[in-house]
């Protein structure tokens, strides 16, 4: 099972997350505007099973930021050759070992688009994300968040 969560300050909202994720056995969730900056470590928002994966925005303005919590026994590649600067996306590549016949692999793109923003750039980009992983993996799902 898999969410999507906008959570507007990720830091004050940790326990919650933890309670959702722990009750409902996510296996991964999406998180939008976390509002973390590079200078805060990531323990203050680790829970415990989860891996943390932030992306944070970095360019001076407030907010913002992605990140994505996966189950410790999931494994997973971040794919951070498709991220640009000044978009706010992360890309992880999932490949199980008990996947069915027809999937190898399930790419997962987390995008935040803040207001204002470049919505052709943001969509190209998505598009550019998808070409690239299903170039390399023909047989990959891709789930956009």
């Amino acid at each position: 099972m898999h969410i999507m969560i906008h959570v507007r300050s990720l830091r004050y909202k940790v326990d919650e997350l933890e309670a959702v994720l722990l009750d409902n056995l996510v296996d991964f969730a999406c998180i939008t505007e976390t509002w973390l900056s590079p200078d805060l470590p990531t323990d203050i928002v680790d829970i415990s099973g989860y891996a943390c994966i932030r992306r944070d925005r970095s360019d001076g303005r407030q907010g913002g930021g992605i990140a994505c919590y996966v189950r410790r026994d999931l494994p997973f590649v971040r794919l951070s050759h498709l991220e640009k600067p000044g978009l706010e996306s992360l890309w992880l590549l999932f490949r199980s070992s008990r996947m069915p016949r027809w999937l190898s692999h399930i790419g997962v793109g987390i995008i935040y688009n803040p207001p204002n923003a470049d919505d052709r750039a943001l969509f190209n980009h998505i598009i550019a994300c998808v070409d690239e992983i299903t170039r390399l993996h023909p047989y990959a799902g891709i789930v956009v968040a």
